[in-house]
């Protein structure tokens, strides 16, 4: 596995001094016996909470020497997690900032798919500020459309069915107010530095050489030990925290690499600390988040233009043509009044029973996954978004895979009390594999596609992130056994055998026959188990020019459903005491209320409570 960064020195790709912006000091710490013997910000303080973010993988959807971009924004995306956990005390939803952004701005400048300078990167996004990933997924490649104009403002954008892409103006970006190097001369100053930037403040960045035999086939499951003299680095990681084996006494580092879960131990290795392993205590780099991104997480400033024109020609799906009339609007969920998009007699695999409630009053008045029990813990996870790097009438496996994902973070909440890091299971399986049968690109059935993970089990976007269309190496044999790849920097991709993949013990549809039995069934589906999948009409007015900050409202009679989402709960309106859902959808986080809407509850607004989809993870 050749790596990207390809330094000559135990420095950085782009050598001379360090660029800096330093604005604060840390506590002055002399000695590493006053730092915690062990770290680990993947179990905050040993509370079992994590305010790490996703491990990624740079080799898909193909390989690129991208991992200077990955690891610059993974320990910012940690860092912005845990800047707002110590501001609010609460555990948000992930925040997973854009690596294909460095790529496409550093190309110039700081870097490429050739080795990047992720001090550079630091600067550059200090300069900037960066984008989310809804808004710009990675491709391991520069896009067609990108222009030779201002980089820095057409970070965001989405896509239309007839394959145009455009710029979203204005959308939320992410700011640093500070950025800077370890400053140190011996191996104890750089653990000194390091650890006391870590401790204080999140994961650092760092450069490493990754071309020996010892790490290119690491496993997982042990310390990486190794005494011998490398040239220079080439490969760069970010370092999570610290600790103490307890049986032998070694000291090491806790690493993030960003190959995919597949790799070492979940994406993670151990490595001696203390001996400049591979070169690993050379160099350090870490950013500070801005004070106000911490709390403000709205987007006022996004462009209505822009807005207007993504939600008119690909609110949510893609289309076949049964909303004929409504041009390019037509979405991919293609019912004629029957409520899923392939009809006939639900699949279910029932083994368990809800308990049995026979009234909404028996109910919290209000319940939301993303500040759970009111904790300030969210248990739901990212937003995603269907309609980039290219638009796809994806809802159906989107909305399937998001609820699936939310209730495997709830499941593992419930029965350990842990707060692991995101699990996001990857949309792309189902369109691999459903495109003969359960759905494609044209529409797809989530009760088919709950049927199918029953069967075969799904693997997470590091095994398979979303192309929005079939990727060409795929061949025509068993999907379910090739869910899993990764490619190397010859351009050959190929399947990964044995990948751990997330299966469901049963899987139903809700039952009912009036809109109250609908609200009941649902809401104790949702309060007991987490998200339900639904169906819904897309097409109206109020829901294409839905701009956030407010509740839908709408009366009126549509035809069908034409779009796929996801419930995550429910409330009512102190001023009004307009009862409503709070829905996510999958246009990204630039959508709507941060990817999210509510909408009237108990009147079928867009034939929402028409039709109810569940599964539950086996955990």
């Amino acid at each position: 596995m050749v790596e990207a960064q390809t330094d000559k020195d135990p420095g950085w790709y782009l050598g001379g001094n360090d660029p800096e912006h330093v604005l604060t000091s840390l506590p002055d710490i002399q000695s590493l016996n006053d730092l915690p013997e062990n770290w680990d910000w993947r179990n905050y303080n040993n509370t079992g909470i994590s305010l790490t973010t996703s491990v990624l993988s740079q080799m898909v959807p193909r390989a690129c020497g991208s991992c200077w971009a990955f690891a610059t924004i993974s320990a910012l995306s940690d860092r912005i997690r845990i800047a707002k956990f110590k501001q609010t005390g609460h555990v948000d939803t992930e925040v997973l900032l854009s690596p294909q952004v460095l790529l496409d701005c550093g190309m110039r400048s700081f870097g490429s798919c050739r080795g990047g300078d992720p001090r550079y990167a630091h600067k550059w996004i200090h300069e900037n500020g960066i984008v989310d990933s809804t808004c710009n997924p990675y491709i391991a490649s520069h896009p067609s459309w990108i222009g030779s104009g201002d980089c820095a403002n057409t970070q965001c954008h989405t896509c239309t069915m007839n394959g145009d892409c455009f710029v979203v103006e204005n959308p939320m970006k992410y700011h640093i107010s500070e950025y800077g190097t370890l400053k140190f001369t011996t191996s104890k100053e750089f653990q000194l530095q390091a650890m006391n930037e870590i401790y204080h403040r999140g994961p650092i960045v760092v450069s490493m050489y990754s071309l020996t035999p010892e790490f290119k086939q690491y496993k997982g499951g042990y310390i990486l030990r190794d005494r011998k003299k490398y040239p220079g680095t080439t490969h760069v990681v970010s370092i999570v925290g610290w600790g103490i084996e307890p049986d032998t006494g070694i000291k090491f580092w806790i690493v993030r690499n960003s190959i995919g879960t597949h790799w070492g131990d979940h994406g993670y290795f151990h490595v001696e600390r203390g001996d400049n392993t591979f070169n690993i205590e050379n160099k350090g780099a870490s950013a500070f988040v801005a004070p106000k991104q911490v709390v403000d997480y709205t987007h006022e400033g996004v462009s209505m233009h822009a807005v207007q024109n993504q939600i008119d020609l690909l609110a949510a799906c893609a289309a076949t043509g049964s909303a004929k009339g409504e041009g390019d609007v037509a979405e991919v969920q293609t019912n004629k009044g029957d409520g899923w998009f392939l009809g006939g007699n639900d699949p279910e695999h029932v083994l368990t029973s809800l308990p049995e409630v026979t009234s909404i009053d028996d109910l919290p008045e209000s319940w939301d996954w993303r500040d759970y029990n009111g904790t300030g813990i969210s248990l739901t996870t990212s937003v995603l978004n269907q309609m980039v790097p290219r638009a796809c009438g994806s809802c159906w496996a989107f909305a399937t895979v998001s609820a699936l994902s939310d209730r495997i973070r709830i499941a593992r909440f419930k029965k350990t009390g842990r707060l692991d890091t995101e699990v996001l299971l990857s949309p792309q399986v189902l369109l691999d594999c459903g495109m003969r049968s359960f759905g494609s690109c044209h529409g797809g059935d989530p009760r088919y596609a709950h049927k199918w993970i029953h069967q075969n089990g799904i693997v997470d976007l590091t095994c398979n992130p979303y192309i929005a269309s079939h990727p060409s190496w795929m061949g025509g044999g068993d999907c379910a056994a090739t869910q899993c790849h990764t490619c190397n920097l010859k351009g050959e991709c190929f399947v990964l055998e044995d990948p751990v993949k997330y299966r469901i013990s049963e899987y139903g549809t809700l039952n009912f026959t009036t809109p109250e039995e609908f609200q009941l069934q649902a809401m104790n589906e949702i309060y007991h188990r987490g998200p339900i999948v639904v169906s819904m009409y897309s097409l109206s007015p109020e829901y294409r020019q839905f701009k956030g900050g407010y509740i839908l409202r709408d009366s009126t009679q549509y035809p069908g459903t034409t779009h796929v989402v996801s419930i995550v709960g429910w409330g009512t309106d102190a001023k009004t005491g307009v009862k409503y859902w709070i829905v996510r959808n999958s246009d990204g986080t630039n959508w709507g209320d941060n990817g999210f809407f509510l909408a009237e509850r108990g009147v079928n607004i867009y034939n929402m409570e028409g039709h109810g989809a569940w599964a539950v993870p086996i955990v």
